[in-house]
């Protein structure tokens, strides 16, 4: 009778400390077992409680992603997968990675879309890290699905451009993505790597060249300092014309610098690239004022259509501004009296910021034999007074 009082009592003590070890089971844990048994409402249910109760919550928002990522949610499984490697990226980052070569455009489109969204400083760092392995690789269609994904990640692979653009040594069909992307970096785009951009264009392959030219175009005013050597292009291989203006459009007026070369550079070519420039500052007037001395010298063009261009532009501009001023000056020794005038008048109309320019002015109204340029000097030199 003892030893059965003694058994029934062993039983019930094992099933006391089962059904204890049960309810102590991990909110996490018990989740595990739902989805090992594809019971994923509930483990869902039961990662949701881990996560609220901080219990290992980069696993509960990768497995969560895991789950409807079978489910074939890819939306929401990437919104998980991105929780948890912002939390930690070791658990989800490997998992991801994977996914940028899945069969599933929507899928490899959502890994950098979701990678760009992640502010965690060490995860973009393993992020970057494991992308430069996939770079070296020498796999053609991994890397390309890798530029894929650094294209939608932008500045958050700026660490990487210059493996990326080490890139464009590659064959063609790299080269032209690294060419498609570069655009989205190119305000990170050091001196070096922008002319090995340029170098592009001097290969005999027209792909490559026209891809080249309209990545340029695309840099918008970081692409500004190849102007010349598009313009160029156009004189030398006039097939590459429409695009070159389309580029060239696209990075708008020149810096100061800039247009002084860059008017050095189109004295003795065609009207119409003349005319391309002209209408740059046309169609961009606003701060172009410091350019006026440069605008200036296209009055003394041949061409009477450049020449009303360049009247056009001067009006659309407006007065020039202050730094003008040594520029301007030099332009009173010019022969053409038009230009000299138009020197004058922005002068006067700069008043005392003109200063240096009265001795020059003094000058011109002693020794010119024209009478209006000789009132204008006087005009001028009253106003600066």
């Amino acid at each position: 009778m003892n030893s059965t009082r003694k058994t029934i009592s062993l039983i019930i003590s094992f099933f006391i400390l089962f059904v204890f070890g049960c309810n102590q089971q991990s909110n996490f844990d018990k989740a595990f077992a739902y989805q090992k048994d594809a019971e994923y409402d509930k483990a869902i249910d039961f990662y949701n409680k881990a996560i609220e109760k901080g219990e290992r919550v980069a696993e509960c928002e990768k497995n969560i992603g895991d789950i409807f990522f079978g489910d074939r949610n890819y939306d929401e499984a990437f919104e998980h997968y991105k929780n948890s490697i912002e939390i930690d990226s070791n658990i989800a980052l490997e998992t991801v990675m994977k996914y940028m070569s899945y069969n599933d455009a929507h899928v490899r489109s959502l890994v950098g879309d979701r990678f760009a969204e992640i502010g965690n400083e060490q995860a973009i760092n393993q992020i970057n890290e494991a992308l430069v392995k996939i770079l070296n690789s020498g796999d053609q269609y991994k890397i390309l699905d890798a530029l894929a994904v650094i294209s939608r990640m932008e500045d958050k692979c700026a660490p990487i451009l210059g493996d990326i653009v080490k890139l464009l040594d590659s064959n063609n069909i790299v080269k032209l993505k690294v060419l498609e992307i570069l655009p989205n970096f190119a305000r990170h785009i050091n001196d070096e790597d922008f002319d090995k951009i340029l170098n592009l264009l001097s290969q005999n392959d027209e792909i490559i060249k026209t891809a080249t030219i309209e990545c340029l175009g695309n840099m918008h005013e970081y692409g500004k300092k190849a102007s010349a050597i598009l313009l160029n292009m156009v004189v030398n291989e006039p097939r590459y014309r429409e695009q070159i203006f389309v580029a060239t459009n696209k990075m708008g007026k020149p810096d100061k610098e800039q247009m002084g070369k860059l008017y050095s550079f189109l004295k003795d070519k065609s009207k119409d690239i003349k005319m391309h420039v002209l209408n740059i500052f046309d169609e961009n007037s606003e701060g172009a004022n410091e350019y006026v001395p440069y605008i200036m010298c296209f009055l003394n063009d041949e061409d009477s259509e450049i020449k009303q261009a360049t009247r056009n532009v001067l009006v659309k501009i407006g007065k020039a501004s202050s730094d003008c001023v040594p520029e301007l000056i030099k332009l009173l020794n010019e022969s053409n009296e038009e230009i000299v005038s138009r020197a004058i008048y922005e002068l006067g109309d700069l008043g005392k910021a003109s200063s240096d320019a009265i001795e020059p002015l003094k000058k011109i109204a002693e020794t010119t034999t024209n009478k209006d340029i000789k009132k204008l000097a006087k005009d001028a030199i009253q106003k600066i007074q």
